[in-house]
């Protein structure tokens, strides 16, 4: 009988296991925007730091949304600005 107490904690412990899958989200198309300046991001020039940016999301830069992390990151290392991601959903005519 001693051996019956870790065979069912055994079995209870296979019982409760669970195969985990991981699935990727699709892409999706982001903006980048600045805070401090109420604007989009529409093109960045990394040599000279400079930028400009659009008021509105459909002309801004549209990235995938680990190209814009990327870019973002890259934007605040060189220019200081905060910059957050926002998703892009192009306008449906209806």
């Amino acid at each position: 009988m001693a051996n019956a107490s870790p065979r069912r904690a055994q079995t209870a412990h296979k019982s409760n296991r669970c195969d985990k899958q991981t699935h990727k989200l699709p892409s999706q198309l982001c903006v980048l925007w600045l805070p401090q300046r109420s604007a989009h991001l529409r093109h960045i020039d990394p040599s000279t730091a400079a930028f400009e940016t659009v008021a509105t999301p459909h002309a801004a830069l549209q990235l995938d949304d680990e190209e814009a992390e990327t870019q973002g990151l890259a934007f605040r290392k060189l220019t200081g600005l905060r910059v957050a991601l926002r998703p892009f959903v192009a306008p449906t005519n209806a």
